[in-house]
């Protein structure tokens, strides 16, 4: 088993075991949509064990080997270009079968008594109704041998009139020995008398050894398809026959009920939007807001003290509902005090910055009221220096309305540095070193 499983793993397929083609599988994968049952019967050594093993799709043999018992094989057949599948089950029947002896396993024996030899009944048509659920007849004969066609002139009339039937002459290849010619037997089926309506029988011929006629055989498995197709198509439609008249009878039916009635389905509408109403005024319970219920004992009272006293039931819904009423307020005076104390932190940080402002601005306008310095006379280096500096200088402002820009006001407004002052010192010691250097 463990070999047998590893070539099953390396895509190798054991001995006695075949490899199902990829068309095969796609017809399963769809599963099966109709049954078929084919039978076929003839005389001994007409050739229908060999047309049994042709539409299984194997080969020819020449040896004869009597058939014991009914065999049964199940084929696939599709109905033209259609995707359909249609499983087949092909019938070899034997007339009368023979017996089969089995002994029994050897065993220690312990006395001289024979050992009781066992037979089986044989599976044949003396022991069912071959033709039971059948959907088609095949009818073999030897064409060089009369009393096979003897059979059928005996066999033919017992099959029911519904099935269609098909007798085929074998042994073509050895047409010089026949003993009777194709219009013979084609007179024979016309003389049946069949009445209206019955399946009709074809007549043909074939050889099982070259393998002619087999596909006039496989073009006649489309009139028993077709007719059972048709057969479930007519009680499908005897179904949505059935399936309309039980419609109308409950439209009838629907009438006389109150669903029909007009003034109580608009009664009904009144009640739910009433009760709807009602859902939305009512006041929630103090007990389902906090998630709380009743205790089993609390819940009898309450129902014993409802029943016995409906003043109190109302006056304990109008406290409940008064302190439902209570804690919302509660709940909204909280929100504002939260609001208000929002509100003065940020009018803290507002007047803050405003301060923090207000004394920047101050600190600048101090610095630009100082003295001012001597001006020395414009002929010479440092008169012009002054002069120089004194541009450089903004006007004096008396407001802090007038200091602001309109556009805006720079980061390093805000900040104390003496990044000015230092500028300043390095012109003037540009200015002493150019004064230097004059003579």
């Amino acid at each position: 088993m463990g070999n047998d499983h590893g070539k099953l793993q390396k895509g190798i397929t054991p001995a006695g075991i075949q490899s199902m083609d990829e068309m095969m599988q796609k017809k399963f994968s769809r599963g099966i949509q109709y049954n078929m049952k084919i039978v076929i019967r003839g005389d001994r050594n007409t050739g229908k064990t060999c047309l049994f093993q042709r539409m299984e799709g194997k080969k020819f043999e020449e040896s004869y080997a009597p058939t014991a018992e009914i065999q049964v094989t199940s084929i696939l057949w599709s109905y033209k270009v259609t995707s359909d599948t249609v499983k087949v089950e092909v019938w070899d029947v034997v007339d009368v079968g023979k017996t089969q002896q089995k002994q029994k396993k050897a065993q220690l024996k312990l006395t001289n008594v024979p050992v009781p030899v066992q037979e089986d009944s044989p599976l044949d048509a003396e022991f069912m109704d071959v033709y039971q659920n059948a959907h088609g007849v095949v009818f073999m004969y030897d064409m060089t041998k009369l009393w096979t066609w003897k059979y059928i002139e005996q066999e033919l009339p017992k099959v029911p009139l519904h099935i269609p039937v098909i007798i085929l002459g074998n042994f073509c290849d050895m047409h010089h020995h026949r003993v009777l010619i194709a219009e013979e037997a084609e007179l024979f089926i016309k003389d049946l008398g069949r009445p209206d309506g019955a399946a009709e029988v074809r007549y043909g011929e074939c050889s099982m050894k070259n393998g002619f006629g087999l596909m006039f055989l496989h073009k006649f498995l489309s009139v028993p398809f077709l007719q059972l197709q048709q057969e479930m198509l007519l009680s499908q439609i005897q179904v949505n026959r059935e399936q309309m008249l039980a419609a109308k009878e409950e439209l009838e039916a629907a009438k006389c009920t109150d669903d029909q009635n007009y003034e109580l389905y608009m009664k009904k509408l009144a009640d739910l939007s009433e009760a709807a109403k009602n859902r939305r005024n009512s006041p929630p319970d103090d007990s389902a807001d906090k998630g709380e219920k009743p205790s089993n004992n609390e819940a009898g009272a309450s129902n014993v003290a409802a029943k016995h006293s409906p003043t109190v039931a109302r006056k304990t819904s109008g406290a409940s509902a008064s302190r439902h009423a209570n804690q919302r307020k509660e709940a909204v005076g909280k929100e504002e005090e939260v609001e208000r104390g929002e509100e003065v932190e940020v009018r803290e940080r507002v007047s803050s910055f405003g301060a923090k402002l207000t004394s920047k601005i101050s600190t600048l306008l101090s610095r630009q009221k100082g003295e001012p310095k001597t001006v020395p006379s414009p002929k010479s280096p440092p008169a012009a220096a002054a002069e120089r500096k004194k541009r450089k200088q903004p006007s004096t402002t008396h407001d802090i309305h007038d200091f602001v820009p309109d556009d805006a006001v720079d980061e390093q407004f805000f900040t104390d540095s003496d990044e000015d002052g230092a500028e300043e010192k390095g012109e003037e010691e540009e200015e002493e070193d150019s004064d230097e250097d004059v003579p």
